[in-house]
């Protein structure tokens, strides 16, 4: 069934950076910003309704998995406001009200905690919330009908904007790239424009110190990724000291990224797994 989305761009002169989408056919409206444009983004209309929202992170050097918290606001952007300084992490948010305001404490309770579920259980995410929202909000089975109608719809609006919030099924057809380096074996595939590290596949202990600045500060990262991956329970730990397994795909968006990740050494990913080289001629890889 096809669907059309109007776009509404407040600032002709940036238009990436702030925008406005809705399916006409629904009441769900959703706002697209950039960090730096927030202020902007609070007084555009409908912008203070009750909102749930998503804070996203695609640094690829400090986040090589994307980053996302998941929120909900009675005064739409009048709470993300908080978070600019707070968490340093994100460079964008979308958020979504409804435009005759049809939103209340309930639906918004309710719909923050399906997203944090799902974006735990899924797994595609390095999850920012402290609160994982374990135990169901209490709602009138007459309104959940409503609420999930509502959750329906803003994934959909949330796949437009590139973001997906369950792991997309490994193609039967695709090719694996094995690591070349003698050791533990690690294995990747190229899907959807992202690199994967397969389950399966072994994180190696950190080589000795880099002497280059940039290489240490990823190593450090690499340290502090590895940790967030454990308590989220996305690799294990090994017989081996400081070796890891991962036990759910983990994607990357550069292959050299995924090397140094793995290997624990700065490194090209181009050449440091068998075959991969042969992607810098596809038009999907670029």
């Amino acid at each position: 069934m096809a669907r059309a989305i109007t776009y509404y761009y407040p600032d002709e002169s940036a238009p990436s950076s702030l925008k406005v989408f809705q399916d006409r056919s629904s009441q769900i409206r959703g706002f697209y910003f950039t960090r730096d444009r927030l202020e902007d983004i609070a007084k555009v209309e409908n912008a203070g309704n009750y909102a749930i929202y998503f804070l996203l992170g695609n640094d690829d050097d400090e986040h090589p998995i994307p980053t996302i918290y998941v929120g909900q606001s009675k005064n739409g952007a009048g709470r993300i406001i908080d978070h600019k300084y707070k968490k340093t992490f994100w460079s964008h948010c979308i958020m979504f009200v409804s435009d005759n305001n049809a939103f209340d404490t309930n639906a918004i309770d309710y719909m923050e905690y399906y997203f944090i579920q799902k974006v735990i259980s899924a797994g595609v995410y390095s999850v920012e919330n402290k609160d994982e929202r374990k135990k169901e909000p209490n709602v009138s089975i007459y309104d959940k009908p409503t609420y999930d109608q509502y959750i329906t719809q803003i994934e959909f609006l949330l796949q437009i904007e590139g973001v997906r919030l369950t792991l997309p099924a490994k193609k039967i057809a695709g090719k694996y790239y094995k690591l070349k380096t003698k050791g533990p074996l690690a294995q990747a595939y190229f899907q959807d424009g992202l690199f994967y590290l397969e389950v399966g596949s072994i994180i190696r202990p950190a080589a000795a110190k880099s002497q280059l600045k940039e290489v240490q500060a990823a190593l450090l990262r690499r340290d502090k990724l590895i940790k967030s991956l454990l308590v989220e329970k996305k690799i294990r730990a090994c017989a081996d000291p400081d070796s890891y397994e991962v036990v759910y795909p983990l994607s990357f968006k550069s292959p050299s990224t995924m090397a140094l990740f793995v290997l624990g050494r700065n490194a090209n990913g181009w050449t440091e797994f068998v075959g991969l080289d042969e992607l810098r001629e596809s038009p999907e890889s670029e």
